[in-house]
């Protein structure tokens, strides 16, 4: 459930070529695992996530960090 309310939350704020480039995005202990196509994708949206990180805060108080991984689809 929360995986599906954080994908849309970043699908809605992200640009669109970078937001269907997330290949999962997992909760863990107060930090937000946002899981990327590849290595150029997630550099891009880890630049595209500093812009919305207060935002991402202020949406789930328990948020205290966000982390970017590569997870290639497959």
């Amino acid at each position: 459930m929360r995986q599906r309310f954080w994908r849309g939350w970043l699908t809605e704020r992200l640009p669109a070529e970078i937001g269907a480039k997330i290949s999962g995005v997992a909760e863990r202990e107060g930090t937000l695992v946002i899981f990327a196509e590849s290595a150029v994708w997630s550099a891009r949206l880890r630049f595209a996530l500093r812009e919305l990180e207060s935002q991402i805060y202020a949406a789930d108080s328990r948020v205290h960090a966000v982390v970017v991984r590569v997870l290639p689809r497959g």
